[in-house]
């Protein structure tokens, strides 16, 4: 693909062209690979950051219907 890409550039030197263009998206490349790595890192730390959080409304949700059901079972305070 390198090759048919260049082939219309026209150059007294066309293997240091390709050469160029190959180490060109051999970085690219690179760049992409880091960008994926790190994505799937962020994923996975959100991922159990999420759990956390859902962990912790479950139990303020079941400390907050007991304080409401006990509320409303004590007897009334007579003044």
């Amino acid at each position: 693909m390198i090759e048919r890409t260049l082939q219309l550039s026209g150059s007294m030197k066309p293997e240091e062209i390709r050469e160029n263009r190959r180490k060109s998206i051999a970085a690219e490349r690179s760049n992409l690979e880091s960008l994926l790595t790190e994505i799937v890192n962020n994923k996975a730390t959100v991922s159990v950051t999420l759990q956390k959080s859902d962990q912790l409304v479950e139990k303020l949700r079941l400390k907050l219907e007991k304080d409401i059901d006990d509320a409303l079972t004590d007897p009334p305070i007579d003044n």
